[in-house]
């Protein structure tokens, strides 16, 4: 499977976007627009796309344009997967010497050996 990498270009929204406000002025917001798209490499042009959205009632405008991933983040996103699915196995080995242990507890109580049918008392 091919992986895409998007590349933002423009991002404008609320105060803390890395662009600011959307230009407010038609002929501001042309420019910008403008710039953003030579700033995409030309054999992505046809690609390049717009995003429009709010985020907590403030309109957000994106810029933006997907690429092949490079040789070197496709080297950088496996090992962090890696990473991750690694750490998933190990969280998951932890919860089962957790479950094992606590059925371990159980099952040398009076009470377990009575609901596993080894103990004729009644269990309280």
């Amino acid at each position: 499977m091919d992986h895409t990498i998007e590349k933002v270009v423009r991002h404008w929204g609320f105060g803390d976007a890395p662009n600011g406000y959307i230009p407010r002025k038609l002929d501001d917001l042309i420019n910008e627009l403008m710039q953003a798209r030579l700033e995409i490499p030309q054999e992505y042009w046809g690609d390049a796309y717009i995003e429009v959205d709010e985020y907590d009632g403030t309109p957000k405008l994106i810029v933006a344009y997907d690429r092949p991933e490079t040789p070197e983040e496709t080297v950088a996103r496996k090992a962090s997967e890696r990473e991750h699915w690694e750490g998933q196995i190990k969280e998951a080995h932890k919860r089962v010497a957790y479950c094992e242990a606590h059925l371990a507890i159980i099952s040398d109580s009076p009470i377990a050996a009575v609901q596993e049918g080894g103990d004729n008392r009644r269990a309280a």
